[in-house]
């Protein structure tokens, strides 16, 4: 049975305030197939709190069209999946035909948004057999100044699929930082300001990544360190290896992330935990495990002491 080919040009972005964690996520679809969709839906690995969606363009030069219909329908939420149908367009025929792109959106109070697996939905709102969405996973991480774009390989065709696992290629990596936080609404293919003052990144001309894997990617971002403050922004082409074939699908991302490690568990000595960025935790004279450790359940332990005197200590320094 042959699946439905299609291209996808899809904005990712990654948004953290420096006050709380954020992660913005944009996606430009353009579809090639035989049929037509009318929805689309993602599963993501873990359940998430949503806090903004955007659900489409209106009119524009580029992604034609709109839903009407989200599930969830109102912020904050928190889901695992996010779901949208009743599909507008200039056409006023309400279906997303070969050719259409669309654009879709989302905004969740986490740093991180791994998607399990995306598909196209008929007319009443389900998933259409052997239709399936191909998706990188990517996030940053920042260490004494210098930023790595990781990307990983999260795409998964599931039962419709046959189970098979797709290995992709991405190509024409341009990243660069900026002092301020792009809006979700800002983050697409129309805004020529962000995309013109992206830099091409000489590690990432082109380069595979196998199912289940990631690559790290060291970005020349012309800020030399980055301050932690900054936002990054990294766009990148995504071409699937499917059935020993180029271009089941391809993909334009943009990912958006603070140039600052995520936040994560911050110990103190008597086994109290604070979720905290890095710098905070060593200003509060706390130990940062990193790695976006929660801090529920605690991961800490008090530091170990014993009853004493102050006398007893003064004779330990005689």
């Amino acid at each position: 049975m042959a699946f439905r080919a299609m291209y996808m040009m899809a904005l990712m972005s990654f948004v953290c305030a420096l006050s709380a964690s954020a992660t913005d996520l944009n996606k430009d679809f353009t579809v090639e197939g035989s049929g037509a969709a009318y929805g689309i839906t993602f599963v993501l690995y873990s359940p998430k709190t949503f806090t903004a969606f955007f659900d489409g363009y209106a009119g524009g030069t580029h992604c034609f069209g709109y839903f009407t219909t989200r599930d969830p329908n109102s912020v904050p939420a928190t889901s695992r999946y996010v779901k949208w149908t009743s599909f507008h367009d200039r056409f006023n025929n309400n279906q997303i035909l070969p050719g259409m792109c669309i654009h879709v959106g989302w905004t969740t109070a986490e740093n991180d948004y791994r998607i399990m697996y995306g598909q196209w939905l008929d007319q009443f709102g389900n998933s259409i057999p052997w239709d399936f969405v191909l998706n990188i996973s990517g996030h940053f991480v920042y260490r004494n100044g210098v930023v790595q774009a990781v990307l990983r390989n999260d795409s998964n065709l599931g039962q419709e699929g046959g189970g098979e696992r797709p290995d992709v290629l991405v190509r024409n990596m341009a990243a660069e930082a900026f002092p301020h936080r792009w809006h979700l609404d800002e983050l697409n293919y129309n805004n020529t300001v962000l995309n013109d003052s992206l830099r091409n990144q000489p590690a990432g001309s082109w380069f595979a990544i196998p199912n289940g894997s990631e690559v790290a990617i060291t970005l020349d971002l012309g800020v030399d360190p980055v301050p932690p403050e900054y936002y990054v922004v990294a766009r990148y082409e995504v071409e699937s290896w499917y059935n020993n074939q180029h271009g089941h699908s391809i993909a334009m991302d943009w990912i958006q992330d603070p140039a600052r490690e995520p936040a994560a568990a911050c110990c103190f000595q008597d086994g109290s935990c604070q979720f905290l960025y890095a710098d905070e935790c060593a200003a509060a004279g706390g130990q940062f495990l990193g790695g976006s450790v929660p801090c529920d359940p605690n991961p800490c332990q008090a530091t170990p002491s014993r009853p004493t005197t102050w006398g007893k200590v003064k004779v330990l320094f005689r």
